[in-house]
């Protein structure tokens, strides 16, 4: 992976904290997973990223890079995990380009 920059152009889409609670209530018996992709930079920004993510308590079970710094995630929800936490500290480490959550019966 190559450092890049965020262009302008990239902005930074919300984590849906309240959607996610909701669906939580809704479906405790569902496995939950999210499907992020961001962009970061370079290996330093990965590493972070990395951090950020088991830092809130998030299971990474799929990662992919590619070049210009774009990362896509699979996370494994856990209802213990820190959202408000990630919504501080992921803008310090990667811009969150699409969030999607999957519920899964």
């Amino acid at each position: 992976m190559r450092d890049s920059c965020v262009t302008a152009d990239e902005s930074s889409a919300p984590i849906p904290i309240s959607d996610i609670a909701r669906s939580r209530a809704d479906f405790p018996a569902a496995r939950i997973t999210f499907h992020l992709e961001l962009v970061c930079q370079g290996l330093g920004g990965l590493a972070a990223l990395c951090e950020v993510l088991d830092r809130a308590g998030l299971g990474l079970r799929a990662l992919r890079v590619s070049e210009g710094g774009r990362v896509s995630c699979l996370l494994q929800d856990d209802p213990a995990a820190d959202l408000t936490g990630l919504a501080v500290r992921l803008p310090q480490v990667a811009v969150l380009v699409s969030w999607q959550t999957q519920i899964a019966f």
